[in-house]
């Protein structure tokens, strides 16, 4: 199974118009009984993959205050999250996924390297502007 992603052009304060590798992948919802299209940045700096609260909400996931966990990221950047497990779809592969579900809903979707990156091979081709997810 191979799946290619375009980059996609965005706008940028820093550089004005930029590509950046975004991946279309889906998520089941227990709470629609049906796969949702969520695009996100695909991040190889990201442990995990982080989603906005309300996205979490349409999935149908639920607060586990065991579960309730801080990251961190660029600088002093912190946000509060739960790590929760979901089924994920990338081609016609599925499986689950550890996710952090944040308690926040201006964090973009990253879709990070924990229970995702090693399902697969993943080729980055920046001056072509594709991402490649080759089945590993």
């Amino acid at each position: 199974m191979k799946v290619v992603y375009k980059y996609k052009e965005m706008q940028s304060t820093i550089t004005g118009t930029i590509k950046r590798p975004i991946a279309r992948i889906q998520m089941w919802s227990n709470k629609l009984k049906k796969w949702v299209k969520v695009e996100g940045f695909l991040d190889s700096g990201a442990d995990i993959t982080l989603i906005p609260f309300g996205l979490g909400k349409m999935l149908g996931f639920t607060i586990d205050e065991d579960n309730v966990k801080v990251l961190g990221g660029i600088g002093e950047g912190r946000v509060s999250v739960c790590i929760v497990e979901g089924n994920v779809r990338i081609g016609n592969k599925e499986f689950n996924a550890r996710i952090g579900w944040a308690f926040d809903n201006k964090v973009p979707v990253l879709i990070g390297r924990l229970d995702i990156f090693d399902k697969f091979n993943i080729t980055f081709k920046e001056r072509d502007g594709l991402i490649i997810f080759e089945e590993a």
